[in-house]
């Protein structure tokens, strides 16, 4: 299993409840991925080692919010 890694690179803007979050990196885990926008979870929908997409909760639109992957 793959490290994640604390310093994703964000490549889509969600501005909705229900966009798709589009994160590139290194070292994500293949598969088991766990995305945080703000204190709220983004349900992961696509995964590899290299990219992550998840679907942002309505809770994370609005303002700046710190992503995590864990």
């Amino acid at each position: 299993m793959g490290k994640a890694t604390d310093d994703p690179a964000v490549l889509s803007r969600a501005t909705d409840s229900g966009d798709t979050l589009v994160l590139k990196g290194a070292r994500f885990a293949a598969s088991g991925n766990g995305v945080t926008v703000g204190a709220s979870p983004c349900m992961v929908t696509s995964e590899n080692s290299g990219e992550i997409q998840c679907t942002i909760a309505s809770s994370a639109v609005g303002g700046d919010h710190g992503v995590q992957v864990s």
